[in-house]
């Protein structure tokens, strides 16, 4: 019978996405807390999840028309995206202040 067990590149890009999935969740969770800490004001922190959530929309869809218009060769795509991808392994914009 044929091996079948998964390649260790199949493995180290599950663990990637895996770790970047749950910092989003983490990042969505605390960034409305530290909103709290901040200032207790509703709308302050309903601002913040707002806009959390609108920079997936805004970035994404241009990441994503920049990286369709690009031919799918190898060489062209990670080019295009790699400037997202370290953004989103940066730290995000500190929300505190943002209110002094």
């Amino acid at each position: 019978m044929a091996d079948r067990s998964l390649p260790p590149s199949f493995r180290r890009f599950w663990a990637s996405a895996a770790a970047a999935n749950a910092a989003d969740a983490i990042r969505a969770g605390a960034l409305p807390l530290i909103a709290v800490a901040v200032s207790e004001d509703a709308f302050p922190v309903a601002l913040i999840a707002a806009c959390q959530q609108g920079a997936w929309l805004v970035f994404g869809l241009g990441a994503g028309l920049a990286a369709d218009r690009l031919p799918p060769a190898r060489e062209e795509r990670p080019r295009c995206c790699r400037p997202s991808r370290s953004r989103r392994a940066g730290p995000p914009p500190s929300p505190p202040r943002c209110w002094r």
